[in-house]
């Protein structure tokens, strides 16, 4: 596939939402992921949403359809949009107005609580694309294993996403001190590893590293 086509098979989310440091696959402390578990699984659904064509980056959605979408219980979606927004990552609309459950992505670089990321009529993959912000792109197939993931397994997941990035590199090493460090989780990688098979082939590379090669 040429990297320049746009693939609607997948959708995308700002890395600088994500990761302390945008860019680059992670490699060090300063690449530590930023959001976890269910504010990580909700911003997820969020981006999906906001990636519809034409929508601004708004998007209409309830904490009950959150719930559903990410496996989580109605009250951790809660607290998780409370965080999200607190942080600036999403932007609740209308409240003034008492319309319930209208968001568009949120400015989490420029001071003000409830600012959106932008308002032009586009989607969100457009606007990172020409604003030239970096992205990672995430199968629309993620979507439908999200509910039954693990905390453990979405961290893990999102860290080789970004690693493989490249669609010229689709296979990358990194160690397990290093997984373990950027995902933020501090258990045993074996049984996240195992349940991600449908999104990479992972294999021991010595004793201390993994080799991940991305499925198309």
């Amino acid at each position: 596939m040429n990297p320049r086509t746009f693939d609607h098979s997948n959708f995308v989310i700002p890395l600088s939402f994500v990761y302390k440091r945008a860019g680059d696959p992670p490699r060090g402390a300063e690449d530590n992921l930023l959001i976890t578990r269910s504010e990580l699984a909700v911003f997820i659904v969020c981006c999906s949403l906001a990636c519809k064509k034409g929508c601004g980056g708004k998007f209409t959605v309830t904490h009950q359809q959150l719930a559903h979408q990410t496996g989580y219980s109605e009250s951790q979606v809660k607290r998780a949009v409370r965080e999200l927004r607190d942080n600036n990552c999403i932007a609740k609309l209308n409240e003034e107005r008492g319309i319930d459950g209208e968001y568009a992505l949120g400015c989490n670089t420029t001071p003000g609580y409830g600012r959106p990321l932008f308002t032009k009529n586009v989607s969100l993959r457009a606007f990172l694309r020409y604003s030239t912000i970096p992205y990672l792109k995430i199968p629309k197939s993620f979507l439908k294993y999200l509910p039954t993931m693990t905390w453990t397994e979405l961290q893990v997941a999102i860290v080789l996403l970004q690693l493989t990035w490249d669609w010229n590199k689709p296979t990358a090493s990194i160690s397990r001190a290093e997984l373990r460090q950027v995902a933020q989780i501090n258990k045993n990688l074996a049984l996240p590893i195992a349940e991600l098979y449908w999104l990479a082939e992972i294999e021991p590379n010595g004793k201390q590293d993994l080799l991940v090669s991305r499925r198309n």
